[in-house]
């Protein structure tokens, strides 16, 4: 905007009035007009505008959605392998709908998590196994098994008035295992 107004600015020498002019003009271009979700009121207080304007949504990967007692997760990916619940892909089968997971009963601290639990073999995930990359919740991330890593995609917590979610994942996910330590990142 700084770079557009340095061009009607008057140098030394220059006639001044064509300038305001393009100034006055520049200046008409800028006045807001309303449209759809805007409304604009003026009055003797100033100009209110009002934006009534849906936020866009995104659903990514492993979006998390309580469905009563249970809750189901969007489709997404570790190293390029759906996770599973009990077996069944997290988006479902031509046979079967998307599979749920109980939402967990036990909170610590007021909060559970669902995460994405991956178990490597020799330090590499074995694509044949079902088991290998699942959907779980519980109230802890911690493994006593140092071949089983967790990544939390959703947070639960418990208020008065019953569960909230919080989503922590938006993207597929990548892992990798090195010296006993599981490390996760967008993919």
């Amino acid at each position: 905007m700084i770079d557009e107004l340095n061009r009607l600015m008057a140098r030394p020498g220059q006639r001044v009035k064509p300038r305001l002019r393009d100034f006055l003009s520049w200046v008409r271009r800028q006045r807001i007009t309303v449209g759809p979700g805007l409304t604009m009121k003026t009055g003797t207080f100033g100009t209110v505008i009002s934006a009534r304007m849906s936020a866009p949504s995104f659903l990514g990967a492993f979006t998390v959605q309580i469905q009563g007692d249970r809750f189901s997760v969007a489709k997404g990916f570790v190293n390029g392998l759906e996770p599973k619940i009990e077996g069944t892909p997290i988006s479902g089968t031509d046979k079967t709908p998307a599979p749920t997971v109980q939402v967990p009963k036990s909170f610590m601290e007021g909060r559970a998590w669902a995460f994405v639990e991956v178990k490597t073999g020799n330090g590499f995930i074995n694509q044949e196994d079902p088991e290998s990359v699942t959907i779980k919740a519980g109230p802890s991330l911690a493994s006593s098994d140092r071949n089983v890593g967790r990544c939390p995609i959703a947070v639960f917590e418990k208020k008065y008035d019953g569960v909230r979610i919080h989503q922590i994942v938006f993207f597929s996910l990548r892992h990798a295992y090195r010296n006993n330590r599981h490390f996760f990142s967008a993919a």
